[in-house]
């Protein structure tokens, strides 16, 4: 059996939402949810929680304990201008012994829908293909009508004559369903990151639905969240 060590890296500075990392969804903290999610696999051999907060590193330990290997995220990392390829390149640099398998994941803290099930699906297609894979989901609104407004106020279609607004095919039934990265689960080898920097080298698709691929980054999207985890329990 494959074995991986799965990264769920949390920022303090978020601008859009202050705190929402910790703010409570369903009785606990957000990114409680993805770390719930994390545990309890076979095929995972650490879950690694990753913060420049010693506040969220605290709650982390106290509620999972050893479980959840926490880690100090420096300020060069977690800044405005950082991604998150550029702390888990640190991480994978700083501290092999942690990611032992020559794989690893990382589940962003803002998708609490993608829960442990979902979680065991992706593992197991990644056992099964033995390729990386990254998790999208359909588009809820066909991309074909996406356009453009001009400096003179025109619209622009970004597919050219193709578009469904030039053609006038506007049924459903007859455009193309059309996929993007959602941000809940990236499965990438150790040594294909740290060449190429990106999660998507050779990387296959997991597809979720859109409910499982809520991101919550809004009031919102906190409200859809905590109404579709009720449903849940």
């Amino acid at each position: 059996m494959r074995k991986l060590s799965v990264v769920v890296p949390a920022r303090s500075g978020s601008k859009r939402l202050a705190g929402k990392n910790v703010r409570p969804l369903a009785g606990e903290p957000l990114m409680f949810h993805t770390l719930r999610a994390c545990l309890g696999h076979d095929d995972v051999e650490h879950v690694i929680f990753t913060s420049d907060s010693q506040e969220y590193l605290d709650l982390v330990d106290s509620a999972f304990g050893d479980a959840v290997k926490c880690v100090l995220r420096p300020t060069e990392t977690a800044g405005d201008t950082a991604k998150v390829t550029d702390e888990i390149r640190r991480l994978l640099n700083a501290s092999p012994e942690l990611f032992p398998g020559g794989w690893f994941g990382v589940c962003l803290p803002t998708a609490p829908l993608r829960t442990q099930i979902v979680m065991s699906r992706a593992l197991a297609q990644w056992q099964t293909e033995g390729r990386a894979l990254f998790s999208a989901r359909p588009y809820d609104f066909p991309v074909q009508f996406a356009f453009r407004v001009s400096q003179s106020g025109d619209w622009e279609p970004v597919f050219g004559d193709s578009s469904p607004m030039v053609t006038g095919q506007t049924r459903s039934q007859d455009i193309e369903t059309l996929y993007r990265p959602n941000g809940a689960i990236y499965i990438q080898r150790i040594d294909a990151f740290l060449r190429t920097g990106t999660f998507y080298s050779g990387a296959i698709p997991f597809l979720m639905s859109i409910e499982e691929s809520l991101d919550v980054d809004t009031d919102l999207d906190f409200n859809m969240a905590e109404l579709v985890l009720g449903r849940m329990q």
